[in-house]
């Protein structure tokens, strides 16, 4: 539990519209607000605002472990909330798609000549 991040919660919730309240609570949808460095951090991290069904709050929070096994922790109750990001499955497709070139060296000496004869 984070107290700061609750607090940082409520203030949101004062501030933002009733529709995007609603939506957040019935879809389980994760907001993205934006990435914030705090003091004693080497870096930034990226906030998300998001609804806790187990202690029926808004809560703010940033991704913790690794990103195909991501989770949010509710700053109010301290529940693990599942997060992966959409575009985590494209990063790993990517990533497999460049390890299966770099295995498969034939594939690139296509690719280029496909790319050559355009």
């Amino acid at each position: 539990m984070h107290p700061e991040f609750s607090a940082e919660a409520e203030a949101l919730v004062a501030h933002m519209p009733s529709s995007v309240l609603s939506t957040l609570r019935t879809t389980g949808w994760k907001l993205r607000l934006r990435k914030e460095q705090r003091q004693g951090w080497s870096g930034s991290l990226p906030f998300y605002f998001f609804w806790c069904p187990e202690c029926e709050h808004f809560a703010k929070d940033y991704p913790h472990g690794f990103i195909a096994r991501q989770y949010l922790t509710c700053s109010h109750c301290g529940i693990h909330h599942e997060f992966v990001p959409i575009w985590a499955g494209i990063a790993e497709a990517w990533r497999d798609f460049k390890a299966m070139r770099r295995s498969h060296p034939g594939t690139a000496r296509l690719a280029n000549k496909e790319t050559e004869n355009r």
